[in-house]
């Protein structure tokens, strides 16, 4: 018989970003696409977001995320490396570890026995992947695990020649469009309606032994209605064979509304905290601000409790809850002792995932 045992206290010793220096505001985006003005705001409550300048890469921002995190940490060895990837990168099979590992060696941190672990899960990954790091810590296995996340999606929602060049010229996009939160059903959304969505960035977080905070509980829930998983992020195949996602912005705020909100409530409720949040916080996956501020409506929480940054950063995917981490904490609306609750939903829309930590 196996008996598992935890010897250690894992906690999040440090955090870093990166955010590129390229501002893209509404109305540069109105213009190109050909919106009214005011359009974005109004439906998505995004203001502006971070895209990559040429000498941006995933790999890049990840290095520059990473090291400010290890230094954040002040630790001077790193065991393992989780890295939370987003599908369309690693099809591009763009190397996120080996940039991360040469420079942190380069910072004088010993990272000779330091092993990697990718997954890919959209937006909640980095939520799994700071999981793994949480029961790698206290099993012993590492004393510090470096989790990072990077999204840099500028050169697929720049235009659409990517996607002729992947799925050959027989793809006609314009017949085969998904329309955001307009409901219509197809293989491909178009740029005009979701480009607005997304920014770029990275974060990291190490995890390691503490005697003074922790990583708590963790839980993830699949979807409980098939309708969700049909029709908020349906697949469907292109002429050529391959798989491609179309979204339906308006089930998506159905599922949040619900199947989000529930997850929360129980969350809370299980484990003896209160959506009173006293001295909690959350930190949701950064979706868009219209869709957090009616969640907080939902849950009876006062807005200030759930942190956004969406506005201001678009929709990250893996990287919002590290960026969004960090940026709370630096301004100081996370404290030490204060109990967290990070959240995300996504992976298809079947699984919302949270770990509520002690910062």
């Amino acid at each position: 018989m196996f008996v598992r045992m935890f010897p250690y206290n894992a906690a999040i010793l440090g955090t870093g970003i990166d955010l590129p220096d390229r501002i893209v505001r509404n109305d540069e985006l109105e213009s190109l696409l050909q919106l009214k003005s005011g359009f974005i705001e109004s439906r998505t409550g995004i203001l502006e977001r971070r895209w990559c300048n040429p000498a941006d890469t995933v790999g890049s921002m990840a290095t520059t995320a990473a090291i400010a995190a290890v230094k954040d940490a002040n630790v001077k060895s790193i065991q393992c490396m989780v890295i939370a990837r987003d599908a369309i990168m690693t099809r591009r099979a763009r190397s996120i570890g080996l940039p991360v590992i040469k420079a942190l060696a380069r910072e004088g941190v010993d990272v000779s026995n330091c092993y990697s672990i990718d997954i890919v899960n959209y937006c909640p990954g980095f939520i799994h992947a700071l999981n793994i790091a949480n029961l790698t810590v206290s099993s012993g296995e590492a004393e510090n695990v470096l989790v990072v996340a990077s999204t840099a999606y500028t050169d697929v929602i720049r235009t659409e020649s990517g996607f002729h060049e992947a799925f050959g010229d027989k793809f006609n996009l314009n017949d085969l469009v998904s329309q955001y939160s307009l409901g219509v059903e197809g293989y491909f959304q178009a740029p005009k309606y979701n480009m607005f969505l997304w920014g770029c960035g990275a974060g990291a977080m190490v995890v390691g032994r503490s005697d003074t905070a922790r990583i708590g509980d963790y839980k993830a829930r699949a979807c409980s209605s098939e309708r969700f998983q049909k029709d908020s992020f349906g697949f469907a195949e292109t002429p050529n064979g391959h798989s491609f996602a179309s979204l339906d912005g308006q089930s998506i705020y159905r599922f949040a509304m619900t199947e989000v909100a529930t997850f929360i409530g129980d969350f809370f409720h299980d484990r003896g905290y209160s959506l009173d949040l006293g001295n909690e916080i959350i930190v949701p996956h950064q979706p868009n601000p219209r869709i957090l501020k009616d969640l907080a409506k939902e849950l009876e929480i006062p807005e200030g409790k759930m942190v956004v940054t969406c506005d201001t950063l678009g929709n990250m995917i893996g990287a919002s809850i590290p960026i969004t981490y960090h940026l709370a904490k630096q301004s100081g609306r996370i404290h030490k002792g204060q109990i967290v609750l990070l959240c995300s939903f996504g992976d298809s829309y079947l699984t919302t995932a949270g770990i509520m930590v002690e910062a």
